[in-house]
């Protein structure tokens, strides 16, 4: 919403699109994801994931996938999480795997 286009403050679907999220956790509190409240969730169930990274945000260490529309599930961990590859998962998702020790 901050950046240099202004189109979300005059056009309410854009607005919408941008803004009509919430938050979701799985039942474990270990992924977490801010995902669009108008995709369903078979939707978003069907989504091969795209991309996957590690990062370290303080001292708490980061997985996170990424699938289309957006949307990035994440994984907090106090572990080192390492990511086998590249981390380019459109090729062939069944590759894309990441280990936490």
């Amino acid at each position: 919403m901050y950046e240099q286009s202004t189109n979300v403050c005059t056009d309410y679907q854009a607005y919408r699109k941008l803004k009509n999220v919430a938050q979701w956790e799985s039942a474990d509190g270990a992924f977490s994801a801010y995902v669009s409240c108008d995709l369903a969730a078979e939707t978003i169930k069907a989504m091969p994931v795209a991309r996957i990274a590690s990062s370290k945000q303080g001292k708490v260490n980061l997985l996170t996938c990424s699938y289309g529309e957006g949307i990035s599930f994440s994984y907090r961990s106090r572990q080192q999480c390492t990511v086998t590859g590249r981390g380019d998962c459109a090729g062939e998702p069944a590759t894309c795997q990441a280990s936490c020790d």
